[in-house]
């Protein structure tokens, strides 16, 4: 995994929360849709490919979400095994935080080069890690 795949997956665990909550939210809006329209015996063509298409977005928006907990429980047990704290707190104020370097800096108590370079090698130790 290139450095940039791997800043972007910490990143989205940083808002996972949030992005599994929204595909939840379509997910229920999708089945209200798909309860709404009578079952395949009783209704007309245009119903039942409905919903045929219903239930085939529902199913993508599940695998995309066991997709993503999958990638994200993997980016969290890298984290917890192949980095030190101070790497791991690096990677937390930067990515799940989103914090800009200086206050990264201040929060690590280093200097913004000094935190870079830790980033840095997190990265590369877990970019490391994902390929094994």
């Amino acid at each position: 995994m290139e450095r940039r795949q791997m800043e972007d997956l910490l990143r989205m665990c940083g808002g996972m929360d949030h992005i599994v909550h929204e595909q939840n939210l379509e997910m229920k809006r999708l089945n209200a849709l798909l309860n709404s329209i009578p079952p395949v015996d009783c209704g007309s063509k245009a119903e039942v490919k409905k919903r045929v298409s219903l239930t085939h977005e529902i199913s993508k928006y599940e695998d995309s979400i066991e997709e993503l907990k999958v990638s994200i429980a993997k980016a969290q047990r890298l984290m917890l095994s192949n980095l030190s704290d101070e790497e791991r707190n690096v990677i937390r104020l930067r990515c799940f935080k989103q914090y800009r370097w200086n206050m990264v800096a201040k929060r690590a108590a280093m200097s913004r080069s000094s935190c870079f370079r830790v980033y840095m090698g997190a990265l590369d130790h877990l970019c490391l890690a994902w390929d094994k």
